[in-house]
């Protein structure tokens, strides 16, 4: 069957809890709040792996980058190439930074999935 999947990756405002404010989650292996660059690394190559998989069984994969203007370099173009990449074609990946861009891609996502056959 065809199921779509929405992934996104964002920064948090500041005072928000610390676990929010990991692109992809990257302290998750530890719950320390400050990732090192091995989590980092395992963490976006643990994505990457999720994303070749789901393509594999022909899912369909929407991304969407929020908020990441926030993120310092190079984890800003990291991340958006990361969720580039995951995207099953250059037209299901989006990038927002505002809550009215979120609100036009995910409007966009609904829109290409309703044009969607759902087979089972």
């Amino acid at each position: 069957g065809s199921l779509s999947v929405v992934l996104r990756a964002a920064e948090s405002q500041p005072g928000e809890p610390a676990p929010c404010r990991r692109l992809f989650n990257t302290a998750y292996k530890t719950a320390n709040a400050q990732a090192n660059a091995i989590q980092v690394d395992e963490s976006y190559a643990e994505f990457a792996g999720l994303c070749s998989n789901m393509k594999a069984q022909k899912i369909q994969v929407f991304t969407v980058a929020f908020s990441l203007a926030v993120e310092a370099e190079p984890g800003q173009t990291r991340a958006r190439n990361a969720l580039r990449s995951c995207a099953s074609v250059p037209g299901q990946y989006f990038e927002a930074e505002s809550s009215s861009a979120l609100l036009t891609a995910f409007r966009t996502i609904a829109d290409q999935l309703s044009s969607l056959k759902i087979s089972g």
